[in-house]
Parts: C-alpha cells; structure tokens; sequence
C-alpha cells in the first residue's frame, strides 16, 4: 500500500516548485516593465514632468466630479417633498379602497378598476399640459405647478371626509369593522368616489414630472443616473413612512386619518414656499438644460 506520508512530501514539493516558477516569472516581466518605461520615459521626456502632469489632470478630474456632484445633489433637493407627498397619496388611494367597499359598488365591478381613473387623468392632465405649451406656449413655472398638485389634494382629501361622514350617517360599524346600514337607509353610491380619483391622477400629473424636470435641467447631464437613484430613494422612504399609519387604517379612525394627512400636506406644501428653489426654467449652464423636444 502507498505511504500517505510519501504523497504529503510530494504534494508540498510540487506546490513550492510552482510557487517558485511564479514568484521568478513575476519579477522577470516586473524587471521588463520597468526596463520599458525607462526606455520610453528617456525618448519621451522627463520622468518628474510626466509624473506631474499626471498628478495634475487626476487633481482636476477629482475637482470637476465633486464639483457636479454637489451640483447634482443641490438639484435633487426638490425630491425632499416626494416622500410627504407619496406617503399622502398611497395612504388616501387605500382609504379610498376602503370606503369604495361600503357603497353600493356591482358585484361585476372590482374596486381596483377605479385606479384605473387614476391612471386616465394623469395621462389626460399631462397631454392637456402639453397642448398648452404647443398651442397657447403657456405653462405654469414648477413651484406654482406643485403648489397646484398639492392643493388638488388636500380637496380630495376634504370631499373624501365629506363621504366619510355620509357613509357614517347612513350606518354603523361593529366591533369586527364591519359595516350596517340603518334601517330604511340605502348605501351610499360608488361613484361618488369618482372625483377623487380623478384629483389624485391631477395632482400626481402636476408635481412628479415636475420634480424630474427640475431636477435634470439643474444637474449635470453626466449624472441623470444619480438623479434617478435619488428619486428612488426618496420613493423608499415614503414606503417606510407609511408604517406610522398603520395604527390609524381601521374604519373608526378614518377621519382622523384624513385629518393627520392633511396636516403633514399643508406642512409639506408651506416648507414648500419656504424653501429656496429658484422658480425659474432658464438654467445656466450648458451642461444643466434637458436636450429639446421637438414639437410636433
């Protein structure tokens, strides 16, 4: 039978032969590198000079990418109010699910079909918006279009209260959250509920492509994908938001859920007018604007 010891010894010499290859053939071509860039650092021209110039465009390089980068990150402070804004409006669209299941909604219709009056009034507010520019070359500068956007919510968060305390009026709600009507009382009509819908497709056309826009005209063209990470991010944070309001999604707390929301809207929206964003579409700096759009 073979010795183990005998493989071991072999083993191990094998491996420091191979080590020692390696270690030889890597400071042979070491020694050929470094015999070239002599050889070419004498016809070229001076090894010091060479090694500053480097230095000095490497320097530069650093300074022109921090510069942007603290230029991307000033543009991208309009994304601040996102967060407020998104974790209003996921937390009205829910209640809105909620109280859609207390009115006389068909049986042929799901609940989810009205988000997609959500959907048809964004893209209708933007196309109507892009007419006005083609047509009227009118169109609100961005702080005034977002001071819009938040004020088409905080009425539909208004008429959505209103519904709230007719729903109320009509029945009860039990112990489990369950609703009953009262006697000789009918259930209120689901599509009441329609114009907020359409108020949250309106508000949603007028502030998050104005938040894009004001963001890619003021940072560098070099760095639109770090605008996009910060939208994103901004969009993660408004999910971690929402877990405070899990305590207020039941049926007995819907109005005061209303009543929060509004108030962090109307924060949002007055820190808003307060801040420092300059409310202009004409950006210095050739590498800021947006490429144009040609007009159709």
């Amino acid at each position: 039978a073979p010795d183990p010891e005998d493989d071991s010894r072999t083993i191990s010499s094998a491996f420091y032969l191979s080590f020692g290859l390696c270690a030889l053939m890597g400071f042979t071509g070491l020694i050929v590198v470094m015999t070239m860039l002599k050889v070419l650092g004498k016809v070229a021209r001076p090894r010091s000079e060479r090694a500053e110039n480097v230095f000095v465009e490497i320097r530069a390089l650093l300074c022109q990418a921090s510069s942007q980068h603290r230029q991307t990150i000033d543009a991208c402070r309009v994304f601040a109010v996102l967060p407020m804004f998104w974790l209003v409006q996921n937390q009205f669209m829910s209640n809105v699910m909620f109280q859609l299941q207390w009115t006389n909604l068909p049986q042929s219709i799901p609940p989810e079909f009205f988000n997609n009056i959500n959907t048809i009034a964004m893209l209708v507010t933007l196309v109507l918006l892009r007419s006005a520019v083609g047509r009227w070359q009118f169109m609100p500068s961005q702080k005034p279009r977002m001071l819009m956007g938040f004020a088409v919510v905080a009425l539909s968060i208004v008429y959505c209260l209103i519904a709230q305390l007719e729903i109320e009026a009509r029945g009860y709600f039990t112990v489990t959250d369950d609703y009953v009507l009262r006697q000789k009382q009918t259930a209120l009509s689901a599509w009441v509920l329609v114009p907020p819908y359409v108020g949250s497709g309106i508000a949603s056309a007028l502030i998050e492509p104005t938040t894009l826009e004001a963001a890619f005209q003021r940072a560098p063209c070099t760095h639109k994908s770090l605008v996009m990470a910060l939208y994103l991010l901004a969009a993660s944070m408004s999910g971690w938001l929402g877990i405070a309001f899990a305590p207020l999604a039941t049926p007995q707390t819907l109005k005061v859920m209303y009543g929060v929301m509004c108030t962090i809207l109307s924060g949002s929206a007055l820190a808003w007018c307060a801040s420092k964003f300059e409310d202009s579409d004409d950006c210095s700096g050739s590498d800021r604007s947006l490429p144009e759009v040609a007009e159709s």
